[in-house]
């Protein structure tokens, strides 16, 4: 089967841009061939060049109030490279992706990774509905997007994403040493790790909160990732002011910044716990399976699709709310878990393993897809 893939800028910024690259690529390793329409180039490009046969740049997906005409040009430059490139289907992973590959005539399938935005556009609900299927990455996300659409549960699709269990494994304590001392992180502390976008959304502020009530000689955080500019409406110096503030604030020496990384899978393995505080619903957050899979606890907001990740004994890292008070107090919990209770990061990685493998994934996902062009 011919897939055209739609994207905007090919970055790295979040756990999307990777899930759509990892998709199409469990995608042409089953035999199908992948195209790509994209609006802007970034860091992920030499890897999404490895998988496509053949790729066009675009201005844009959307029609626009402020620009009608650039963006009524910009959607029949879609439909017109749609038409030409003539996919079995359109596979989009975003739903501002989807209004001018409706307009083409052919097969839509979208893979539903957000949250259904507060307003929504006229142009992408007409798109999703029309689509051929939708695929969630979560029931939570089947759900939200199933009310916000006025469709039925079997127009959905739920596939989790999966992991490189290669690439995301335990470490042992010499490799563990090894990663802390290059990073320039204490080798003598219960390092926690906070990895993700520098907003308000996903809890950094909490977990900064929640580190300062911790004794300083006993427990260290790091955050991996930098401010997102959109997530404060495109504007860069809101972005770095905040990522500013919060750097000003807490100054007390128990936090390292290590800014934003192209592989954390390192000091994943090398910290003895994960935390993702989110004050809003998270679909499927991949930072949670990547920190199982290399062996490391996982303390996150019970909100969202995690609960769909983190069950049975998992669900006691579960912090509703995601109140510092709490998360400080779980963390004084587990920190010694390495020595009172070693089997707790297997027991993340069996359940990685078992659920959300690669294999597993990309299997899911050909079926779906199989199935939608059945329909």
């Amino acid at each position: 089967m011919r897939i055209l893939t739609t994207a905007s800028r090919l970055d790295g910024i979040g756990g999307l841009e990777r899930a759509q690259l990892e998709a199409c690529r469990q995608l042409r390793a089953r035999g199908h061939r992948i195209d790509l329409l994209y609006t802007e180039a970034g860091d992920l490009t030499p890897e999404w060049e490895e998988i496509v046969e053949r790729r066009v740049q675009v201005r844009g997906y959307s029609l626009y109030r402020g620009a009608p005409l650039g963006s009524v040009q910009s959607v029949a430059g879609v439909v017109g490279a749609v038409r030409r490139l003539a996919p079995d289907v359109v596979y989009a992973h975003h739903h501002r992706d989807t209004p001018a590959p409706a307009l083409a005539g052919r097969p839509l399938i979208c893979h539903l990774h957000l949250q259904p935005p507060p307003s929504r556009s006229w142009q992408d609900h007409l798109a999703l509905r029309r689509s051929r299927r939708l695929i969630a990455v979560s029931r939570f996300t089947a759900e939200r997007w199933g009310e916000s659409l006025g469709l039925p549960a079997e127009r959905f699709a739920v596939v989790a994403n999966g992991v490189d269990l290669s690439r995301f494994a335990p470490a042992d304590a010499r490799m563990r040493a090894e990663v802390r001392a290059s990073f320039g992180l204490p080798g003598d502390r219960c390092l926690i790790l906070f990895a993700g976008r520098v907003d308000p959304e996903k809890g950094v502020e909490r977990a900064l909160e929640a580190v300062s009530r911790l004794d300083p000689a006993r427990f260290h955080l790091a955050i991996a990732g930098d401010a997102n500019p959109g997530s404060f409406g495109g504007d860069r110096v809101k972005a770095q002011a905040y990522a500013g503030d919060l750097r000003a604030r807490y100054t007390n020496g128990a936090v390292t910044w290590l800014g934003r990384m192209q592989d954390v899978s390192p000091v994943l393995a090398a910290a003895d716990a994960v935390v993702l505080p989110s004050l809003v619903p998270d679909s499927l957050p991949l930072i949670v399976l990547e920190a199982m899979a290399s062996g490391t606890p996982v303390l996150a907001s019970a909100v969202g699709g995690i609960p769909e990740m983190l069950t049975g004994p998992l669900a006691a890292n579960l912090i509703p709310g995601a109140e510092p008070g709490a998360l400080a107090q779980r963390l004084r919990e587990i920190c010694d878990w390495r020595t009172s209770n070693p089997e707790l990061g297997a027991l993340g990685r069996e359940h990685v393993e078992r659920n959300y493998a690669l294999d597993q994934f990309g299997e899911r996902l050909d079926a779906a897809i199989e199935a939608a062009m059945r329909r």
